[in-house]
């Protein structure tokens, strides 16, 4: 797999509500520069709901971006995914 980074993500929320565990994380692995890349996207307003103007149509910049990247990053039927789950726990 090579380098990968980790940042903290959400995923974990609803468990909150139904667990009692004191301090709960989760974290996501990208190849290097991913969250940095998704930090800019996000700057620059491509994931804002609010529609803009584009030459008299009304384009909302999220919804744009969701259509050209799902197509950008289709993965090929050859390619495999990975899931890597690590849980560590202490106490009762």
């Amino acid at each position: 797999v090579g380098t990968l980074e980790a940042f903290l993500t959400d995923g974990l929320r609803t468990l909150l509500r139904t667990t009692e565990v004191p301090t709960m994380t989760e974290k996501t692995l990208r190849y290097p520069g991913h969250a940095a890349a998704m930090r800019s996207l996000r700057e620059a307003g491509f994931f804002s709901r609010d529609p803009v103007d584009l030459d008299g149509a009304s384009v909302a910049p999220l919804e744009l971006t969701a259509r050209l990247l799902t197509e950008a990053w289709r993965m090929e039927e050859d390619t495999e995914d990975l899931v890597v789950l690590e849980i560590d726990a202490e106490g009762a």
